[in-house]
């Protein structure tokens, strides 16, 4: 006799490109693993227009209760009433909130909680959080204690999770890093880098120079500002800035100031990363805070050497020190100084074989199927454990 079926359900904000990517995944692992999976979205699209999806652009079961969330101050607010609506109507085994930081969430976790296992999805580290004192970390730690399981990327998030929220200690966490498709970022990257000498050429890069890449919002968090300054002197490094946000003008101003040769490629779309990653000679991210960024999953598929900032969530996942790459604190000028001159002094054969070292990090730590089959296990053992408990 086969395994009974259990119904999980996903909430969380926005379809994104590697959202969509993991819930593909993980559909097809929990279907092959007796779970029935929905995936509830809040709004088709994220506030600041980089992506719109319809239910027909997504492969897999769901549905999208609304167009973008409405703005405070620039902050995305989720509300959703049609979606709390629907989960009380209907029940599951399981229900997975992906997050709690907005207000939709924060019902969803309470719903969760009355009428099913309430799981939540979450990623963050302490150098991440902002405000540590108030009102905040009070609500923080009362949607934290709703849950009896965590899904979480790293380590740090876990540490983070309990440090808010200490009686949390004990309860399942279930380790799922950010996923990345392979086809695109090693596949594709691969391809491009057939053409690597034609790309450095359209990017007018000069010979002997090395070309270092970023993939990140130009906004304060991403430490932007300390790795221009830490790049002083250093003649042989082309840094192209892949994204955009509200520091570009500034950084242009800083760049132009400082006389660093910065190339500012603005928002990328897949194809234009894909070609960029495929010339690069190593992926920074020196970011001064930052919870669990996909752009060095995407390197590290990739097979690029890693330079990250010790502040980056992910990144004790992603870096063996001198093995594939470094790290580095930000906001230490001269570790970042040293650092930046280390990595500037290497040459093409050190930095591509750093970047095989990078490939086999990833196979080994964060290969999709091998994630997306555990979590799915791990639904279906909390699903069953809640219905031989007894629980309605």
């Amino acid at each position: 006799m086969g395994r009974m079926n259990r119904r999980v359900l996903v909430v969380t904000n926005t379809p994104t490109p590697y959202r969509n990517f993991t819930f593909q995944q993980l559909g097809t692992a929990c279907a092959e693993h007796s779970v029935d999976l929905d995936v509830w979205f809040m709004s088709s699209g994220d506030a600041y227009g980089r992506w719109r999806f319809s239910e027909q652009d997504l492969p897999f079961k769901s549905r999208i209760f609304g167009g973008p969330p409405r703005t405070i101050r620039g902050v995305p607010l989720h509300f959703a009433p049609r979606m709390l609506a629907a989960m009380a109507r209907e029940s599951w085994d399981v229900t997975v909130v992906g997050g709690y930081a907005a207000p939709a969430l924060l019902a969803a976790g309470v719903l969760a909680r009355l009428r099913s296992y309430p799981v939540l999805w979450t990623e963050g580290n302490l150098t991440a959080l902002r405000r540590t004192t108030g009102l905040l970390p009070i609500v923080k730690r009362l949607a934290l204690e709703q849950f009896q399981a965590f899904v979480v990327p790293q380590q740090a998030t876990e540490e983070m999770v309990v440090a808010l929220a200490p009686k949390t200690k004990g309860r399942q966490f279930i380790r799922f890093p950010n996923l990345v498709d392979a086809s695109v970022f090693g596949d594709g990257v691969a391809l491009a880098r057939a053409a690597r000498a034609d790309i450095r050429r359209e990017l007018g890069l000069a010979a002997g120079k090395q070309l270092w890449l970023v993939a990140a919002r130009l906004s304060e968090e991403k430490g932007l500002h300390e790795l221009m300054r830490g790049l002083v002197g250093i003649d042989n490094v082309r840094l192209v800035l892949a994204g955009d946000g509200p520091l570009r003008d500034d950084l242009e101003r800083l760049a132009a100031s400082l006389d660093l040769d910065v190339n500012f490629r603005g928002q990328c779309d897949e194809g234009s990363l894909v070609r960029l990653l495929g010339a690069a000679d190593i992926f920074v991210l020196p970011s001064r805070w930052d919870s669990s960024p996909l752009a060095p999953i995407e390197a590290s598929c990739a097979g690029l050497p890693l330079l990250l900032s010790e502040r980056v969530g992910n990144a004790k996942d992603l870096l063996i020190s001198g093995v594939n790459g470094w790290s580095f604190d930000p906001l230490d000028e001269t570790a970042t100084r040293s650092a930046f001159q280390r990595v500037a002094s290497l040459s093409d054969v050190e930095l591509k074989m750093m970047g095989r070292r990078s490939r086999a990090v990833y196979d080994e730590r964060f290969d999709a199927r091998t994630h997306t089959v555990a979590l799915a296990r791990a639904l279906w053992e909390l699903a069953s454990a809640r219905t031989r408990t007894g629980q309605s």
